[in-house]
């Protein structure tokens, strides 16, 4: 059949298309598969923005990626397809489970135009999708479109395929890196950043021992390696001390580092300059939900000084917040007390002027910069045994003069008698042990069950106490 053929599953949008240019296109109304099935023809050009995730009876998975491929089938020689998919086509499991099936028929991705504010029905972040009969080539040409772009000036890079001044308006990129426009950002900054770095770049591989994948649960231990950096799966703060803390379970990337070639909490503040935040986010997977994974992490380029420069910049680094600290806390008196003007700058005088011993200057560090200042500078390098196998590393608030933080022991957990103070029932923990889990085997089963009956508030109407 000549002319052009469009495929409508809605009755009101298919009333809409017919009122327009009928005498071009053919309007169809019915199921899009039924319709592509039945038709006799091979088809020059397909243009295509299906629902996304779009789920039908006979398809398994994203039935969207399903029409792709039974479009393809029909597709000419020298035809070509215009789809409009989610970003998640281009590194999700089904995307590329779907890109081998049209490989199988020769057709393959030529151009990508992202529309990463999405559009008025989703704000996924979703992509003109050019695919084409052909050899499929190893670098595919990505371009954007965005509100304020020269609509005009972008198609005819896409039509050439020539790349313009800037990354909006076409470049030719690796198809098997590319995932999202925003990666891509990130990446190429990235790689702009690092050319200024006084150290070369290494892959987080190089220096670390293991990557995982681990999850955490409430209620449950975990034990947490002594060199090892915690990066959250989805978006957030790499730690030292991983927590499921306000969910049922947390999912985290464990890197245990080489403890003479990186140091984790260096590294953990890092990740947390820009150069480091972009680092993460060039290996940043998926479209609804952003996160990292084990498979990948071993690619993110870090930069590293050598191990004695590592520590020494976490000494300085303490310094700088506890002088921070102190002047915030003197602005803030300057502010609330003008009068108090000239007792500021005397403190403030005298802050600048002073030189503190190592062990003044050790006291007023945060944690965890305090817990590995005096294990490097007044123990030498971290200890990789103990004379205790059996104890582990836990955290311990603070209390009173006492300073939390991390320490490598045991927990005592005691129930005493309010009235008389004389313990009643104890055990002896590992410091990574929650003391939740000691409750329990403490008191023992009977005792917990009454101890529960008496705190259950009753139900009923209160009575008054009968009397003697």
């Amino acid at each position: 059949m000549d002319g052009a053929i469009g495929f409508v599953a809605n009755s009101e949008v298919h009333a809409f298309a017919e009122r327009m240019v009928p005498e071009l296109i053919e309007w169809q109304l019915g199921q899009p598969r039924d319709l592509i099935t039945r038709s006799a023809g091979t088809f020059d050009l397909v243009l295509s923005a299906p629902p996304i995730n779009l789920r039908l009876p006979g398809i398994r998975g994203d039935a969207t990626l399903g029409l792709l491929v039974e479009a393809a089938e029909k597709l000419e020689r020298s035809g070509e397809m215009i789809v409009l998919l989610a970003e998640s086509f281009n590194s999700s499991t089904e995307g590329r489970r779907t890109q081998e099936q049209l490989a199988e028929l020769g057709v393959s991705i030529h151009c990508i135009v992202a529309v990463s504010e999405g559009s008025l029905a989703t704000r996924i972040p979703l992509q003109l999708t050019v695919l084409a009969r052909g050899e499929p080539s190893p670098k595919v040409f990505v371009a954007r479109l965005s509100s304020q772009t020269d609509i005009g000036r972008l198609a005819r890079a896409v039509v050439d395929r020539s790349e313009g001044a800037t990354a909006e308006f076409g470049q030719w990129i690796d198809h098997r890196q590319y995932r999202t426009w925003e990666q891509l950002g990130a990446q190429q900054q990235l790689r702009r950043l690092l050319t200024k770095t006084p150290y070369p770049p290494q892959r987080l591989a190089d220096v670390a021992d293991e990557i995982r994948a681990v999850e955490l649960r409430a209620g449950e231990d975990f034990e947490i390696r002594a060199d090892a950096l915690y990066l959250p799966e989805i978006r957030g703060k790499a730690t030292l001390t991983p927590t499921s803390e306000g969910a049922k379970r947390r999912r985290y990337i464990e890197v245990t580092l080489d403890p003479r070639r990186a140091h984790a909490e260096y590294l953990a503040a890092w990740l947390e300059t820009s150069t480091g935040k972009l680092a993460r986010d060039s290996m940043v997977g998926g479209t609804t939900i952003p996160r990292v994974s084990a498979r990948t992490m071993g690619d993110m380029p870090i930069v590293l000084p050598p191990i004695h420069q590592q520590v020494e910049a976490l000494r300085v680094d303490g310094e700088l917040r506890s002088l921070a600290l102190q002047t915030t806390e003197l602005r803030e008196r300057l502010w609330r007390s003008p009068d108090e003007v000239m007792v500021v700058r005397q403190s403030l005088e005298a802050l600048s002027a002073r030189e503190e011993d190592a062990d003044a200057w050790l006291e007023r560090l945060p944690f965890p910069l305090a817990s590995i200042a005096y294990r490097y500078i007044q123990h030498g390098p971290e200890r990789e045994r103990f004379s205790d196998p059996d104890a582990s590393w836990g955290h311990r608030s603070a209390v009173s003069t006492r300073k939390g933080g991390g320490f490598y022991g045991y927990k005592l957990n005691l129930a005493v008698c309010t009235a008389t103070g004389l313990p009643l029932a104890w055990r002896v923990t590992t410091a990574r042990r929650h003391e939740s889990t000691s409750v329990a085997p403490a008191l023992g089963r009977p005792a917990l069950s009454r101890l529960q009956a008496r705190l259950k508030p009753r139900r009923g109407r209160a009575r008054r106490p009968r009397r003697a």
